[in-house]
């Protein structure tokens, strides 16, 4: 019988060791520290570099940027047959608030309707070492070679502690270097890694009386000319802008259950979508191969780990010769009634749906359509940073929108900037 998705944590208490006498390391200690001078001398300069040429280059990209013309898809005057004659690197810009979209997740033959991107949460249950050390304080008097003598405190007398915890963690641990790697094993396997998706064939509809000035409210015309583009998925590679993530779980009908009392404090924003998106999962790659099957519980999809024999009968193997074989504690029953098992694998998904987006690219023809890609400048440095490729979630104007992109850009500088002050300075 399959085993269900438990999220009780386990604690088992490992060994303990007790060193009596002076905690002296300094061998190791003073090869450490070597090693550790020279990656300070030398990693913190080349991240910087690395910081500032990045800041160079979309600096000059923005400005450029700034400084071109921009063709607004949002007026009257434009149609379709004008989108075909705009010359290729010319940017263009405009709002939308009829986007049609269907992220999916192929894996599990999920497609959420509406979603720009899709992002896939995956949790492992793995064990956690925790050390802690714990030493008294001793003094010692030392002679020098003049004959002059002082006293020094020094660490002695030190009690090691292992201890370990079971739960689910956003990342795989490796327990190869655990103090028991025998009682505390997880498995690595990793079917379904956290993965982000875009939109599929992702179409945007620009009305011809949509004013996109900041502080003008009003809504567009249903009734005006509009024309229709679509969005490559390169223009979402790095997300959509001010746009938070919103968690996604399946319930009947979709409808969302009844506010509790902390709704009053705290707002939900999950995304309820009704279970009959669910219907070709029992079908799809991860539940054939590796048994992921729905369990709720906040939108969770959950895979049990199934040991081989020969794995199992090593794992005992190892346990004994750690001497943990029949070292049985009380975390080991909570363990089997309450806790997962060390390998299963759980995930959820978030979206990003804007209900209104502005974007700015150039627009090329592909496959007898037009699509809005990003615009590179040639020459100046990687194809990230000196690509023009944005979507941002609400009504902005291009200028606006690289304003915001500048001032994204010039953060991120300064923070490295402040590292590299306090690595090398403080």
């Amino acid at each position: 019988m399959s085993r269900g998705m438990n999220t009780i944590p386990t604690f088992r208490r490992g060994r303990t060791y007790v060193q009596v006498g002076p905690n002296d390391k300094r061998g190791i200690s003073g090869f450490c520290s070597v090693i550790f001078i020279i990656l300070l001398l030398t990693v913190p300069p080349i991240f910087l570099l690395a910081s500032e040429r990045s800041r160079h280059t979309r600096y000059i990209t923005l400005s450029d940027a700034l400084n071109s013309d921009v063709i607004e898809l949002n007026q009257k005057s434009i149609d379709e047959s004008d989108l075909h004659s705009i010359p290729p690197g010319t940017l263009v810009h405009g709002t939308s608030t009829h986007i049609e979209t269907l992220a999916s997740d192929h894996e599990m033959n999920i497609g959420i309707p509406g979603a720009l991107t899709l992002h896939r949460n995956t949790e492992y249950c793995q064990w956690q070492e925790i050390q802690s050390q714990d030493c008294q304080t001793c003094k010692r008097t030392v002679k020098a070679r003049d004959g002059s003598t002082k006293e020094e405190s020094y660490q002695c007398n030190c009690i090691t502690t292992y201890n370990y915890i079971k739960g689910w963690k956003n990342r795989k641990i490796d327990s190869f270097l655990f103090n028991q790697p025998g009682a505390h094993h997880n498995p690595q396997r990793d079917p379904m890694p956290s993965t982000t998706f875009v939109g599929e064939d992702v179409t945007l509809e620009f009305d011809g009386d949509v004013c996109n000035d900041d502080n003008d409210k009003s809504h567009s015309n249903p009734t005006s000319p509009s024309v229709s583009t679509k969005l490559d998925p390169t223009m979402l590679s790095n997300g959509v802008r001010n746009q938070p993530w919103r968690n996604v779980d399946f319930v009947p009908q979709g409808k969302a259950p009844p506010p509790s009392f902390f709704s009053r404090y705290f707002s939900d924003r999950t995304r309820y979508e009704p279970l009959q998106l669910l219907k070709n999962t029992p079908t799809s790659p991860a539940a054939i191969e590796d048994n992921f099957v729905y369990v709720g519980q906040g939108g969770y999809f959950f895979s049990p780990y199934e040991s081989s024999t020969a794995s199992k009968l090593f794992n005992y193997f190892a346990q004994y010769l750690e001497g943990s074989l029949f070292d049985y504690q009380l975390g080991d029953l909570v363990g089997a009634l309450a806790s997962c098992t060390a390998g299963d694998i759980r995930f959820y998904y978030s979206v990003k749906d804007p209900n209104e987006i502005s974007v700015l690219g150039q627009v090329r023809e592909a496959n007898g359509a037009v699509q809005i890609t990003p615009r590179v400048l040639q020459g100046v440095g990687n194809e990230k940073d000196s690509s023009i490729g944005l979507v941002h979630s609400g009504k902005h104007s291009a200028q606006d929108m690289l304003l915001a992109e500048d001032s994204d850009s010039r953060f991120k500088a300064t923070v490295m900037r402040a590292i590299f002050f306090l690595v090398v300075y403080c």
